[in-house]
């Protein structure tokens, strides 16, 4: 064999580890962030979830006491009954006598 073949031969092995070696390590460093997204994502959703099932019976009571409110006055009873509200008749007397028909 030739000896410059053989050193081009050795400076290619030479630089194949450590190509290998630098993979090696992308490799695992993107197994490692798969990871950490993961419990992070894993953290994330059991604190909303953590979070909502125990607030839930404060939200719960807070619907119940808005439900309750609105049936009894205010816009249960508006939205009920339209007396306060005038018809489409009155609305047109009134913009003919602004125009002075």
């Amino acid at each position: 064999m030739d000896p410059e073949v053989k050193t081009m031969m050795t400076e290619l092995l030479k630089l194949t580890q450590e190509n290998n070696a630098i993979l090696v390590k992308v490799y695992r460093k993107q197994k490692m962030a798969i990871v950490y997204k993961a419990i992070y994502w894993f953290i994330i959703l059991s604190v909303t979830f953590g979070g909502f099932y125990f607030i839930q019976p404060y939200l719960g009571s807070v619907l119940n006491y808005y439900g309750a409110v609105t049936a009894e006055s205010g816009a249960g009873s508006i939205l009920k009954s339209n007396s306060g509200l005038p018809d489409v008749s009155s609305i047109q007397k009134i913009l003919n006598q602004v125009n002075g028909e």
